[in-house]
């Protein structure tokens, strides 16, 4: 994906951002997401007013073939990090177009999936998102692109990369995860499909009763496993999404699913047994365009897993990794939005997340704002 660069020989500078406001009784489920075999911290507590989600970019198209991009986020009083940054080869065919991107940035995983959860109509990062890679997958690596002309009836994109993998659900010990994307688009539909393999090795969560505060790097596995549950082995996440955008009614419909599947070993300082996970989740979304500066949309998303554990320990490893605390987790949420101008958007949201019985509400009002300044390259 290099959408930040611009499409003729210039620099783009884009700016985005969104402060929230989030009321809710406690905290939510979602913030843990226990059972679901993630880091075993605590998550991030929305709760109360903050900075959502901040991006500033850079992207300069040096020439018709050659294009780079440079994008710094934050995310709430959390430290700034390099979301992208990746140089990019183009060459255009009678046929399409093929592009070579290396450097960080986002594996293509289709739009439904990609942006949800990035600046997004709704608050909250949905649920199968957070079970499969964590909230965004942002990694290192190469990723050769190729985009069909768009006269034709059906306009066909496919993506196969290389990554680093050591970003959830890789680890920093793992090897170089392959990953393949295709899409379709005809009239008001759009496709999208893909698969990914990745090796962690030591793969650390803190144990369930542990002290769990956030953080955004997996615990440590050394010889001591002290407080800390590992994984070693593979995990395959794939999914697919199907958006309708009318052109007729002022309607679009989107529906997502993701599957993450861990297949290995855990181990803790108190035994070691094979593991088999198989997390799964979706959600389907509508948004009506009931006026020119005005969207009414609605969310329904659930998330479920089922793990297997063969060996000495099992039943202690199951406790240590949360396994205990499971249970299928659904959120329904409501939006209004109001573009206040062109740069400006007002989102006032409420919702409810069930697990193991109990509910809790939430409300948002979020103040989404885009802007972006070009400045075209002219010659003499």
């Amino acid at each position: 994906m290099a959408s930040a660069a611009p499409d003729e020989p210039g620099v783009r500078l884009g700016l985005s951002g969104a402060l929230s406001q989030i009321n809710a009784s406690t905290v939510l489920p979602s913030a843990r997401l226990a059972g679901y075999l993630l880091q075993g911290d605590s998550g991030i507590d929305r709760r109360g007013a903050g900075l959502e989600h901040a991006v500033a970019e850079v992207g300069w198209r040096l020439t018709d073939t050659w294009a780079t991009s440079v994008a710094i986020g934050q995310h709430g009083s959390d430290q700034a990090h390099l979301e992208a940054a990746w140089l990019q080869a183009r060459r255009p065919t009678p046929d399409g177009q093929w592009q070579l991107t290396a450097g960080r940035q986002r594996p293509e995983l289709g739009p439904v999936i990609t942006q949800a959860g990035h600046l997004d109509r709704f608050a909250l990062v949905p649920l199968a998102k957070r079970m499969a890679v964590n909230d965004d997958w942002i990694d290192d690596g190469l990723q050769l692109g190729w985009r069909s002309a768009g006269a034709a009836d059906v306009q066909w994109s496919a993506d196969a990369g290389v990554w680093k993998g050591q970003v959830f659900p890789g680890s920093s010990a793992a090897s170089a995860a392959p990953a393949l994307h295709l899409g379709a688009s005809w009239g008001d539909w759009q496709l999208d499909g893909f698969a990914a393999r990745l090796n962690p090795q030591g793969r650390g969560a803190q144990i369930n009763n542990a002290n769990g505060a956030h953080s955004h790097s997996a615990p440590l596995c050394n010889a001591a496993l002290k407080q800390v549950i590992c994984f070693d082995g593979s995990s395959d996440v794939a999914g697919a999404s199907l958006r309708w955008d009318s052109r007729q009614w002022p309607l679009s419909v989107s529906a997502a699913g993701l599957v993450r599947r861990d297949s290995g070993s855990l181990s803790s300082a108190n035994g070691s047994a094979q593991y088999q996970g198989n997390n799964r989740g979706g959600w389907v979304d509508a948004v009506w365009r009931f006026h020119p500066k005005a969207q009414l949309g609605v969310r329904t998303e659930r998330i479920e897993a089922s793990h297997s554990l063969n060996g000495p320990g099992a039943a202690l490893l199951s406790t240590e990794a949360g396994f205990s605390a499971y249970a299928p987790m659904r959120r329904n949420a409501l939006m209004l939005g109001w573009r206040v101008s062109d740069n400006v958007d007002l989102h006032l949201e409420t919702g409810r997340e069930t697990a193991l019985g109990s509910s809790a509400r939430f409300s948002v009002l979020r103040l989404v704002v885009r802007t972006d300044f070009s400045f075209p390259m002219t010659t003499p």
